[in-house]
Order: C-alpha cells, then sequence, then structure tokens
C-alpha cells in the first residue's frame, strides 16, 4: 500500500512464488522457466546483461587481458568468511607445485576466523605471498593476476570482465550452478563442490592453467 518497489535479487529460483516488481538473476543459466509463479506485474531481468559490478570495475572499464605465456601472478579469493578455509587448502595445494615459481595474493575476508593459521602457513611458504585484508581496491589486484583462484559467487562474473581465467570451487549451493556455466562458457574451470575437491587436484590444476597460453 505505501508504494514502494521490491527487486529481488534470485540466483535459482527457488522461491514458491515472487511477488516482486524485478527478479534480477544475472546468471549465465538464468531463464524464464525459473519463475513460472510470478505475478503478472513482475518483470525478470535475466542474464549478464544485468550483472552487477562495482563502480570501480566499470570505471576501469573491459581491458583485453595480454596471456604472459606461464602464469606467474596468482589471486586466490574466497569471499568474506570461508568458515571451511577452503584458502588454506587451496594454499597446501599450491605448495605440491614444484614446476614453476609465482606470486600470490591472498585477499582475506573481514569475517575469515583462520587468519591466524593462514598467516602461520604463509609465513613458511616456499614462493612469494602477501594476505590482503578487506581491499577496496579488488580491480587493481584482477588486473594484477595472471590467473585466480575463487569460490563460486559474484567474484566470478568480476574476475570474467577482468579477464582473469579462474579455478572455481563452489561452497555454496547456488554457486554450484553458476560455476557450471562457467565452464561451460570457457570463462573458467570448475573444480566441483569444495568437500570433494583434493589439495592434488588443485595442484595440478593450477599447474596446468598457468601453462595455457589461452
Amino acid at each position: 500500500p505505501s508504494g514502494i518497489k521490491l527487486l529481488v535479487l534470485d540466483d535459482y529460483g527457488h522461491a514458491d512464488h515472487y511477488y516482486a516488481d524485478l527478479i534480477l538473476n544475472q546468471n549465465l543459466y538464468a531463464n524464464d522457466s525459473l519463475y513460472p509463479q510470478k505475478e503478472l506485474y513482475t518483470q525478470p531481468l535475466l542474464g549478464t546483461r544485468f550483472i552487477l559490478l562495482r563502480k570501480e570495475f566499470t570505471d576501469r572499464g573491459q581491458q583485453a587481458k595480454n596471456s604472459p605465456g606461464q602464469a606467474k601472478n596468482i589471486l586466490i579469493t574466497f569471499g568474506g568468511s570461508d568458515p571451511d578455509d577452503e584458502m588454506g587448502k587451496v594454499l597446501r595445494g599450491l605448495r605440491l607445485v614444484r614446476e614453476l615459481t609465482f606470486s600470490l595474493r591472498v585477499i582475506v575476508g573481514p569475517q575469515n576466523p583462520n587468519r591466524q593459521a593462514l598467516e602461520n602457513m604463509i609465513s613458511q611458504f616456499p614462493h612469494e605471498v602477501e594476505m590482503i585484508s578487506s581491499t577496496r581496491n579488488m580491480a587493481e589486484w584482477m588486473a594484477w593476476a595472471d590467473m585466480a583462484i575463487s569460490a563460486g559467487g559474484s567474484s566470478c562474473w568480476e574476475l570474467a570482465y577482468m579477464g582473469v581465467p579462474a579455478l572455481i570451487i563452489p561452497i555454496a549451493e547456488n554457486q554450484k550452478p553458476v560455476a557450471e556455466a562457467i565452464a561451460e562458457h570457457g570463462s573458467g574451470i570448475n573444480l566441483g563442490w569444495y568437500e570433494n575437491v583434493q589439495e592434488s587436484r588443485i595442484a595440478e590444476q593450477a599447474l596446468a592453467l598457468a601453462g595455457d597460453p589461452l
């Protein structure tokens, strides 16, 4: 009755009914069949035309990424929390890579409960590593990176926009279809559900992606 409009951000059409004025689903797989139960006035905004990018990215503009031939700069990001310490597992996996030397930037979110353990691991790491806390210039770090290892959230779209190839490890149910669709379109490699991803697989796929000139 107040006349306030409602926008719903949605990933996979899980609600029984949608009363929103607008439904925004930015994913590659978004289509009308996900929303059969909605009001007649509801307007769906579906697909990558509606991707939510922060101003720090759009201000830079989309730029072609020059392949270095062999990736040397690797960005690791798992969002604000990472309660299951996937970042630690990724670092342990990268320790197994002996065939190349690389630089790592580890983006640690403000709610990460594993910070001390990560700092201890980094202090003994065989490669150059810098831990970055709650950065406000993610676009700059993505521009720096030759490749990334990321969860399956909104960072995937930022990496794609910046032209950074990525290994993706979905850590939430709504990230599974995102990782699958991005892999299907060749913008990243889906390593699969986080509980099933082993350190050895991270090492193997990181080495393969680092040596892929495309």
